[in-house]
């Protein structure tokens, strides 16, 4: 069974807050076990290698002075679906995509072009 849009903004919305913040154990709390990412490095399989991933990025890509200064520029939103583009400091354009399923998110994709 489909998703609404609405639901799906909540737990997207939710997802950037935690992103935002740093927040490693809000950001998985939704990742379903067997969630995937999709990125221009492979694919990440199971919760537990993206919370590995987030770690890293968090701590080397896009620490918090770097996260302070994204800007979130559009968000799109349909059933299952949310795609988001933003941009910051370094970061010349960035996307990701996220599907949820069962109120959980199981696939995320991320592409950026840095400067």
């Amino acid at each position: 069974m489909a998703m609404s849009s609405e639901r799906t903004k909540e737990l997207f919305q939710q997802h950037l807050e935690y992103w935002k913040a740093g927040d490693l154990d809000g950001l998985m709390k939704d990742f379903h076990p067997d969630a995937f990412m999709i990125s221009g490095s492979g694919i990440i399989k199971g919760s537990d290698n993206i919370r590995d991933f987030y770690a890293y990025v968090f701590a080397n890509v896009l620490p918090a002075e770097v996260r302070a200064g994204l800007t979130f520029d559009k968000q799109q939103y349909e059933g299952d679906a949310a795609f988001s583009e933003w941009s910051g400091p370094g970061i010349k354009y960035a996307a990701d995509t996220m599907v949820v399923k069962d109120g959980l998110k199981w696939v995320e994709t991320f592409a950026a072009v840095y400067e």
